[in-house]
């Protein structure tokens, strides 16, 4: 499964790829700029939108996932107002602002 991403940083979009390690258990394992060795040729293609019921489940990040192409940020986080994935680093703290939106927020595990 592929997901569109923002970089908190840079606001430029990229791609995450999830492995499915058994039914409804997801990991994050890499993530593409637009243009990569996987010749994505447009942020539209083969990409799914992360559900509530995908995330009712859980999602964990590979060890060997490089991070955010862009600032190397090894986590990601989905704004809770527009619903767009960001990246962030891992053990984040206080308040976080989406990328595409600008809405600040805390992060929860709901």
């Amino acid at each position: 499964m592929n997901n569109n991403c923002t970089c908190s940083h840079t606001r430029d979009k990229f791609v995450i790829v999830f492995q499915e390690l058994e039914p409804h258990r997801w990991q994050l394992i890499e993530a593409y700029g637009w243009v990569s060795k996987r010749h994505v040729a447009s942020h539209e293609d083969n990409l799914i939108q992360l559900s509530g019921e995908t995330l009712r489940y859980g999602l964990s990040i590979s060890p060997d996932y490089t991070g955010c192409p862009y600032c190397t940020a090894n986590s990601i986080f989905i704004c809770g107002r527009c619903h767009t994935v960001n990246c962030c680093d891992a053990g984040a703290t206080g308040v976080l602002k989406c990328a595409a939106c600008h809405t600040g927020g805390r992060l929860t595990n709901s």
